[in-house]
């Protein structure tokens, strides 16, 4: 059995990120499946595990796969909402990934939930 360290779904995240630079979607896919699969088995609904699974569905979405990239996305935007800053880097992404998805999937309201969102998320707080 391969090590199942998240130190290792880490690596395998980054490599994904490495073929999604390069456009190799193919690739991408398959290095974030393996770091999905690792940490949900190592380390479950940890930060990496929702930065995992958004960069998951972020590789699906430049696909076109709306449907299949809808919960990869969406799982990690319920983590991070709950655990980190409202203007956090990868919260704004999972914001625009998922309005990006539900405006491919025919659904304006939710796009437009995510959209509020990041503009709510954009305004500086008052003191």
């Amino acid at each position: 059995m391969p090590p199942r360290l998240p130190s290792v779904a880490v690596a395998y995240s980054n490599l994904g990120s490495v073929c999604l630079e390069k456009n190799d979607v193919p690739c991408a896919e398959k290095m974030y499946r393996d770091a999905v699969s690792r940490l949900d088995a190592y380390s479950a609904n940890s930060f990496n595990d929702a930065v995992a699974h958004l960069k998951l569905g972020r590789a699906l979405l430049r696909e076109g796969r709306y449907a299949q990239a809808e919960p990869e996305s969406m799982f990690g935007y319920k983590y991070l909402v709950a655990n980190v800053a409202p203007n956090d880097h990868f919260l704004v992404i999972a914001r625009k990934d998922l309005a990006s998805i539900y405006d491919g999937l025919h659904d304006p309201a939710k796009a437009a939930q995510f959209r509020a969102e990041l503009e709510a998320a954009a305004q500086p707080v008052e003191k």
